[in-house]
């Protein structure tokens, strides 16, 4: 690709492919680098998806704001773990 080439992708869908599906086109995305390609950002709610190809997250909770950081450091968040499977899986970090 030359320097002036754009390149978008619409991965809103990954959540509804098989986990897979899903995984081989994380690993795509993980390798756009590669090719001059930059990810500057999406919505993926397949936790297996974002911490592979993540280097850093923004966790929202009815649109606000909770989390922020690297994805393994985020995904032990005793708020983030709240969130996301609910109150009694908080002490899981305790």
């Amino acid at each position: 690709m030359d320097a002036g080439a754009r390149c978008e992708l619409d991965l809103r869908r990954t959540s509804a492919r098989r986990v897979g599906g899903a995984l081989a086109l994380a690993e795509l995305v993980k390798r756009l680098p590669e090719w001059g390609v930059s990810v500057v950002g999406g919505v993926e709610h397949v936790m297996q998806v974002v911490m592979k190809i993540a280097h850093r997250v923004i966790v929202l909770d009815y649109g606000a704001k909770i989390a922020e950081g690297a994805p393994a450091q985020v995904v032990k968040l005793p708020e983030v773990i709240e969130a996301y499977l609910g109150p009694k899986y908080k002490e899981l970090t305790q």
